[in-house]
C-alpha cells in the first residue's frame, strides 16, 4: 500500500513503518467529517506517518495535528518529517514526548474531534522479542494496555467524535474493552490485523 506521497519517511534504524499505517490513514479520513478545524491526535505515532498521511489527503481542510509518542528516539524524526512538508502541510499542533497514558494531564477531555492510534500489536511474552529494547516498545503492550489507550482515547475525544485503531484482536474481543458510550461503528480486517473505526457518546458516560 502506497504512502500519500510515494516517498519514504525518516525513521530510526530499529524501525520500520508498515503499510498498517498507510490503511489506517485512509479508514480515517474517510470517515472524518472536513467542513470544519479539525482536532487529531496521532497517538503511538513513531515517526508521525500516519498523521502525516491523513494532513496529506485533506490539503485544503484546516486541521490542528498533534504528535503523541512516549520514545523519544522517533522525536528528531517526527520533526524532521513535518519539516519536509511544512509549506505544504499547514498545521497547528505539538509533539508530546510522553506515556500515552499521561495525555488526560495535558488536554482536557473532548479536545479532539479524532483519535487515532497504531498501537503495539502484542502482549509481554506473545511472540519472540527483539534484541533492541526500543523495538521491544514498539512490538509489544510494555506500558499499559489497548484499554488503557481506548480509554484515553474517549476521554480526549468530544461527544460525538471518533476513533481509529489497529490491533489484532477479535471484534468480541474489543467489544469487552470498549469505554462506556462508545461503539464500534465498523472494523475492517487486512491481513491479520483489524482496523476499528469506534464512535464515542459522552452522553452515554454519564
Amino acid at each position: 500500500m502506497k504512502s500519500k506521497w510515494h516517498v519514504d519517511y525518516f525513521q530510526p534504524s530499529f524501525y520500520r513503518f508498515s503499510e498498517d499505517s498507510i490503511l489506517l490513514s485512509k479508514i480515517a479520513v474517510s470517515s472524518m467529517n472536513l467542513k470544519s478545524t479539525c482536532r487529531v491526535i496521532d497517538i503511538c505515532c513513531g515517526c508521525g506517518v500516519i498523521g502525516i498521511e491523513i494532513l496529506a489527503s485533506t490539503i485544503g481542510y484546516e486541521f490542528v495535528m498533534d504528535f503523541c509518542e512516549m520514545q523519544s528516539q522517533f522525536i528528531p524524526f517526527i520533526d524532521k518529517n513535518l519539516r519536509i512538508y511544512e509549506k505544504i502541510l499547514s498545521r497547528g499542533g505539538e509533539v508530546f514526548n510522553i506515556d500515552y497514558r499521561n495525555l488526560m494531564q495535558n488536554r482536557p477531555s473532548g479536545h479532539y474531534d479524532y483519535v487515532v492510534a497504531n498501537p503495539p500489536y502484542f502482549l509481554p511474552g506473545e511472540g519472540l522479542p527483539a534484541a533492541l529494547d526500543e523495538r521491544n516498545i514498539c512490538r509489544f503492550f510494555l506500558y499499559g494496555g489497548l484499554q488503557d489507550l481506548l480509554e484515553t482515547a474517549a476521554f480526549l475525544v468530544r461527544d460525538g467524535g471518533k476513533i481509529f485503531f489497529s490491533c489484532r484482536l477479535s471484534k468480541e474481543k474489543i467489544q469487552t474493552i470498549l469505554p462506556f458510550g462508545s461503539k464500534i461503528e465498523s472494523c475492517i480486517e487486512f491481513k491479520d490485523v483489524l482496523f476499528f473505526t469506534v464512535s464515542v457518546l459522552k452522553k452515554d458516560r454519564g
